[in-house]
């Protein structure tokens, strides 16, 4: 028997173990756990009714009682009183070319691991392999121009503070499945081999949508301050309203890396690649809709103008 329960043991560990990317643990109802128990001592008895339980080693006298005694206490150590649920996210309805509708994501751990977004066959969260001592966790669009995409910024519904420190643009803040800011370090990383595609998607609360894209996005290292270091040629319905930045580093409220006598970051309430200062603030405060006060919102002036804060901003990197 104890041989028996050490073999189950490991088989359950194992089964554990390379289930993680496609399971979660959650708390289970009562009823699951006594279902549960129930089945592991009709498995017992069947078992020593069969004459396969041995009792030699176990401390009872009755070799059935003790059998099923061990099963459930072995049940109960490998859950402890948790079950195993599958991951099932919420479906993403295809979005044309040109949506920026916020991407439904189920409140749940990534869906694999790959080595480029263009593999991921549905939008969601994925673990992405740079290289083989580099990966980090992405939202991966798989419904934009074909899919193929990481999404580094996602607003649309202003639950999240923008106006953040060096530090935390620098690593990221946000979740991938709410609004977040993917970090400018990672951002640098999935440019470093080469330039990429980027698209800025946006909406305004009217529904009109705008798309801007760029050919050869690339960013510099930390030392370079994130440097907007290359853009390339535009395209799209929502104007040009960022290459004037080419050549701009990155500006927060405490790191002010402009071409200003002003300071950006804090004038205009974001962190951006600011350059005297700015004609789109992706990063800013978000005001839904029309306000009185100039360049401080969530903006791309050639799309809707310095004073209409946009309802949905989505930008995305081609990897």
């Amino acid at each position: 028997m104890e041989m028996r329960l050490r073999v189950m043991k490991m088989e359950m560990e194992s089964f554990r173990q390379s289930s993680l990317a496609a399971v979660k643990y959650e708390k289970a109802p009562e009823s699951m756990i006594s279902m549960a128990a129930a089945s592991a001592t009709a498995s017992a008895s069947a078992m020593a009714q069969a004459g396969t339980t041995p009792s030699a080693g176990i401390p009872s006298n009755d070799p059935k009682a003790s059998s099923t005694c061990s099963l459930q206490q072995l049940l109960q150590d490998q859950f402890k009183g948790n079950v195993l649920i599958e991951i099932k996210a919420d479906p993403v309805a295809s979005v044309p070319a040109g949506e920026a509708t916020p991407i439904v994501m189920d409140k749940t751990s990534r869906i694999g691991e790959l080595t480029s977004c263009s593999e991921a066959n549905k939008t969601g969260q994925y673990r992405l392999k740079l290289s083989a001592n580099m990966s980090m966790d992405v939202l991966c669009d798989a419904e934009f121009d074909k899919g193929g995409w990481v999404v580094i910024q996602h607003r649309f519904n202003g639950t999240e503070e923008f106006y953040r420190n060096w530090t935390d643009y620098e690593a990221g803040f946000g979740a991938l499945n709410e609004e977040f800011w993917l970090g400018n370090e990672k951002i640098y990383l999935l440019t470093a081999e080469k330039p990429r595609e980027i698209a800025f998607l946006m909406e305004d609360f009217e529904g009109n949508k705008g798309i801007a894209r760029y050919a050869t996005f690339k960013l510099g290292d930390k030392a370079e301050k994130y440097t907007l270091k290359s853009l390339g040629a535009f395209s799209g319905t929502a104007g040009d309203s960022l290459s004037r930045n080419v050549g701009s580093k990155f500006s927060t409220h405490d790191s002010d890396n402009d071409r200003s006598s002003s300071h950006c970051a804090q004038l205009y309430v974001g962190g951006w690649w600011y350059d005297d200062c700015h004609l789109s603030n992706l990063n800013g405060k978000y005001m839904k809709g029309t306000s009185t006060v100039y360049a401080k919102s969530m903006c791309w002036s050639s799309f809707k103008g310095f004073y209409y804060s946009l309802k949905i901003s989505r930008i995305m990197v081609r990897y």
